[in-house]
């Protein structure tokens, strides 16, 4: 077994895969060892982690890879609404909209040859050429115009997130049964990665029942938004 693997790794809210069978004989007091997994049924989560690490191994659980995901940066600086020509008729931008908290498309400019958009340096920016993949920048002031510094998909929605934070976004789960709705919005991948970890998915969406619902409030709130339910 790679020695950089967790000794206890938490895969989905209470349920751990156990690669070091010496951990068993405290995990069979806080709940069910089967073979190599192991189901919290305790309440002493935490208590159950501290007494793991003092005993020098290595716990890997939801609440650290949340703690590991990245903060928001300083929201760039805005500028007004700038004409930006398309390179090609096929050139598409899109703005990540902080009251959405996804892409929309840059709007028209109004009586402009050749065709252009209205963007606003610190603007994050998704183009798309064609059907191929999309690029993301940072809209950045250049001269009397607007330039696009190019960026990570997840940089351009951290910086977007940042922007929106101002605001202090809101967002409702939508319940559906015994589970709750997670908003449609866009994530940047480290993030949606954690929410695959606790989330299952439902009719096209992800969902998380009541064990999974404060990781997922969470999650949102690294991203300086507030998951209600």
């Amino acid at each position: 077994m790679p020695g950089s693997l967790p000794d206890l790794e938490e895969i989905a809210p209470g349920r751990f895969i156990v690669r070091d069978a010496r951990l068993n004989t405290v995990l069979k007091s806080e709940g069910e060892v089967a073979g190599q997994w192991f189901t919290l049924t305790g309440r002493r989560r935490e208590g159950l982690f501290a007494r793991l690490r003092a005993r020098q191994f290595r716990v890997l659980a939801i609440e650290d890879r949340i703690a590991a995901l990245p903060g928001l940066p300083l929201p760039p600086p805005l500028g007004p609404l700038v004409p930006r020509p398309l390179a090609t008729s096929t050139e598409r931008l899109s703005f990540f909209d902080v009251r959405t908290l996804r892409w929309q498309p840059a709007e028209a400019a109004p009586n402009v040859t050749p065709p252009a958009v209205l963007l606003r340096p610190g603007w994050s920016i998704r183009r798309r050429k064609g059907r191929g993949a999309a690029d993301y920048y940072l809209a950045t002031v250049e001269g009397a115009g607007v330039g696009l510094r190019g960026v990570s998909e997840d940089r351009a929605l951290l910086d977007g997130y940042a922007s929106a934070a101002a605001d202090e976004p809101l967002l409702r789960a939508e319940p559906s049964g015994s589970v709750m709705l997670l908003p449609e919005i866009e994530l940047p991948a480290p993030h949606r990665a954690v929410l695959h970890v606790i989330a299952r998915e439902q009719s096209g969406r992800l969902a998380v029942d009541e064990t999974a619902w404060p990781f997922a409030q969470d999650v949102f709130e690294r991203l300086g938004v507030r998951l209600i339910a």
